[in-house]
């Protein structure tokens, strides 16, 4: 059976744009219905022309904020599929002076928001007898770099949630993966390409394949983790980052 032959049902938090709102659109395109979720409910004004996207203002950074959203897809649709939990902030900085109220807002959100998501989702998922859930970590969720100790703890995180709920989840027939970008153009890294040339060229440098990735790009492999052609792969971290972390970090690639 494939993704067409049933009318299937995602959620997608940080849908308001960049890979969120890419990876709305693709499922919307493949019959899906989709709830896209997000707390600023002005950046979602987009899903109004797109047949199958539904909008839901919530702050996912709460437990009953996740707990909506999972409501509003099984009563309108009577079922759901998929969580996507996509939603994440970054803050950078070194750490002897990094504000550690900043660093609270980051976990509050990239990993409590998650785990909300996840518990909130489970009950409906296990009544639909199978479904998937995928979380964008990063790929500073499998490496580190200088100034972002503070975002790579949050996502190396959800990487141990995607590893140990793998195990625990298996018995319901829930899979549950992770999508780890590289750099991704997003409308909210546009000023880096516009107000720091440099350090966007050099991030691009350091990139085997010489370019940034795109949303769309990030959000094709979202949508196939969820989808049944993935039926077998639960419990991996994927990294979609154009050959970055195949690298020892010590030589830079060919150019």
């Amino acid at each position: 059976m494939t993704d067409l032959d049933t009318t299937r049902v995602a959620v997608i938090t940080g849908a308001a744009g960049g890979i969120g709102r890419a990876t709305c659109e693709i499922l919307a395109s493949r019959g899906w219905k989709v709830v896209a979720v997000d707390r600023d409910g002005d950046r979602l004004a987009w899903t109004n022309d797109v047949d199958g996207i539904y909008p839901h203002v919530t702050d996912i950074s709460t437990e009953e904020g996740n707990e909506s959203m999972v409501a509003t897809a099984t009563e309108r649709f009577g079922r759901l599929d998929c969580a996507v939990l996509n939603a994440g902030i970054s803050k950078g900085g070194g750490i002897d002076d990094f504000d550690m109220g900043v660093f609270d807002e980051m976990w509050n959100v990239n990993v409590r928001g998650t785990a909300f998501g996840i518990h909130a989702a489970l009950p409906a998922l296990r009544a639909t007898g199978s479904g998937s859930i995928v979380i964008n970590s990063s790929l500073h969720g499998i490496a580190g770099d200088v100034g972002f100790w503070a975002y790579s703890a949050t996502k190396h995180a959800l990487i141990g949630i995607v590893k140990s709920l793998a195990r625990e989840l298996g018995r319901d027939g829930i899979r549950i993966n992770a999508v780890c970008p590289a750099a991704t153009r997003t409308p909210m890294s546009e000023f880096i390409e516009r107000d720091a040339p440099q350090a966007y060229n050099a991030i691009r440098a350091a990139i085997p394949l010489q370019r940034w990735s795109e949303a769309n790009e990030i959000a094709q492999a979202i949508a196939f983790l969820a989808s049944t052609e993935a039926s077998f792969i639960s419990g991996v971290a994927l990294p979609v980052d154009g050959g970055t972390s195949a690298g020892s970090g010590l030589l830079a690639p060919l150019q």
